[in-house]
């Protein structure tokens, strides 16, 4: 729930850092004219609007950051934002610059051409898309969420039927007599997005994925700089073929353990052996990833 100014004062005055108190009282109002709030959290002010300007540039700015498109930083995304008066970045993603024009008034038509060319050479799974929009309590969550579904439309289609309940499960979430909050405000989200969502689907380069391998790495990858640099390398060269999600604990869901062998035996090796969990080298991996 989000709480306005003056609620948070009447509840909570007593409990709030003054400064807060003292900023919101000399101006009470975002540029785009909502009213300013704190977080539950009771330790920012934001915008009461979900779809304040503000806060849709920069959703837009990092998910372009996350499907690696360049030349949209917090400037030009408030341009677009404001051109087209778009309420979710993913709507950019439907954009064609020969029906709709140049992105903002002062953006090129050359820079517009390159960012729709851009979006055009992205070819990726439906849940990296849903990632990049940002919808709050979602980004973490979306490759669980589009498990074992084909389309944002089947998504939609079982959640009017299963509502909530559909959530828990992708979720993995214990079920109680009342519904989990997390669960709740990723449904909400969901279907906060549901027609940006149906209608974008049409213009995405979605890949079908053979195969999803779920690995736990113990320590680290020789030669690469981090477990995460390892595996979106893998992820680029297997692209269509196999997605390898990086999980960070060990359990019975986990396909392989990747080990480098160096040094003592890892609390992960003795578990996975105990699980009877196979353990490879990155090497190792790479052969098996290439026979397979």
């Amino acid at each position: 729930m989000v709480y306005t100014f003056s609620d948070y004062v009447i509840k909570y005055e007593k409990y709030l850092d003054k400064r807060m108190v003292n900023l919101l009282n000399c101006n009470k109002y975002c540029d785009c004219g909502s009213e300013l709030t704190l977080t539950e959290e009771k330790t920012s002010i934001v915008c009461s609007n979900e779809f304040c300007a503000y806060k849709v540039a920069k959703r837009l700015v990092q998910m372009c950051k996350d499907l690696i498109i360049i030349g949209i930083g917090d400037v030009n995304a408030l341009k677009i934002v404001n051109h087209f008066e778009l309420q979710s970045p993913l709507q950019l993603l439907a954009y064609n610059p020969d029906e709709d024009g140049v992105l903002a008034d002062d953006i090129s038509m050359e820079k517009s051409i390159d960012f729709y060319n851009q979006v055009q050479a992205k070819e990726l799974q439906l849940w990296e898309y849903l990632r990049a929009a940002n919808i709050p309590a979602i980004r973490d969550n979306a490759m669980k969420i589009m498990k074992g579904l084909d389309s944002f439309t089947e998504l939609f289609e079982t959640l009017d039927t299963y509502g909530i309940s559909f959530i828990e499960q992708q979720l993995g979430l214990i079920e109680k007599e009342d519904y989990n909050i997390s669960a709740i405000k990723v449904f909400e989200g969901l279907l906060q997005e549901r027609e940006v969502l149906e209608h974008v689907e049409n213009y995405l380069n979605v890949v079908s994925v053979t195969k999803e391998i779920s690995i736990v790495i113990s320590r680290g990858i020789l030669n690469y700089p981090s477990k995460e640099a390892f595996i979106k390398t893998l992820n680029g060269l297997y692209r269509g073929k196999v997605y390898i999600n990086l999980i960070k604990t060990l359990s019975l869901n986990v396909d392989i353990l990747l080990w480098e062998g160096i040094g003592d035996l890892t609390s992960k090796v003795v578990k996975a052996q105990k699980l009877g969990i196979p353990i490879m080298t990155s090497s190792e991996f790479l052969n098996y990833l290439n026979n397979k």
